[in-house]
């Protein structure tokens, strides 16, 4: 298989603490069949996902057909559950504009969706880059849609102060009254897929995966950009004090009867 994951990056293991990372499969119907997007989100409460908003909005001259089902998990190979798009409730930041500001968002889903899973250290203070940090960025990568994402898993890229200071285009974005977190990668870094992905330090998320000049060729060399959780903790508590959402069983299916369900409606359209 021709498989483009985090390029370079280490598979997870239990001893990271890293449970809160999941990925974000949506199905977009097209004809009689589906197209898949691969994203990554953070768990930040029981029933909510933190992510990148281009995860869950698409530009109008880039639209591929509104999703039908999401698929949310830590592999494809366990038995993961299928949440149709009308039970999740979606909010995206007001001040959103396509992979250039604020791209950030949050999804909630049913109760018992993300049950198994630890939930993402929000930060409580700026990250000071003058100081020895412990930084990893994480995302679940991108495949070919032939290949059936039987094996989609999470990997990490360590990412140190010497990365955060040769970013020079932060510099930019201030200038445009605009905060993001920026690291310039070398040898390993994110590929399309690990969008959303969270930026972890100290144990904190402190950025999610946003866009990056790395060229069409995910080779791990490039600028990263990363959505400042820190600068958007006033929306996200917003977010956080919402009522949970209630559980709907009738509406999650697990993967197997899911994928059963895609055979037999695509071989009767065919």
């Amino acid at each position: 298989y021709f498989q483009i994951k985090m390029y370079s990056g280490i598979a997870l293991n239990v001893s990271d603490n890293l449970n809160f990372v999941v990925f974000f499969l949506t199905f977009h119907p097209v004809g009689n069949m589906y197209m898949r997007k691969v994203c990554t989100a953070s768990v930040i409460r029981e029933d909510m996902l933190l992510l990148a908003a281009h995860c869950v909005v698409q530009p109008e001259d880039h639209v591929i057909g509104v999703p039908s089902w999401v698929q949310i998990g830590h592999k494809t190979t366990e038995r993961t559950k299928f949440v149709p798009v009308h039970s999740l409730e979606i909010s995206v930041h007001p001040k959103y504009v396509y992979k250039m500001k604020y791209d950030i968002a949050v999804v909630k889903v049913p109760l018992g969706v993300l049950s198994g899973r630890t939930m993402a250290r929000l930060p409580r203070a700026p990250l000071l880059l003058y100081q020895n940090i412990d930084c990893v960025m994480v995302g679940f990568g991108w495949k070919t849609p032939d290949d059936g994402m039987e094996y989609l898993q999470a990997t990490k890229v360590i990412v140190n102060e010497v990365m955060f200071r040769n970013c020079t285009l932060k510099i930019l974005y201030q200038m445009l009254g605009i905060s993001i977190l920026c690291t310039k990668m070398s040898g390993a870094g994110p590929c399309p897929g690990d969008s959303g992905g969270p930026l972890v330090c100290g144990g904190s998320l402190y950025g999610v995966l946003s866009r990056g000049l790395v060229g069409e060729i995910c080779n791990g060399e490039g600028l990263v950009i990363y959505e400042d959780v820190m600068e958007n903790m006033g929306w996200i508590k917003k977010q956080l004090s919402s009522e949970l959402m209630q559980k709907d069983s009738s509406q999650v299916m697990t993967s197997h009867f899911f994928i059963t369900m895609c055979i037999v409606f695509i071989t009767i359209n065919i």
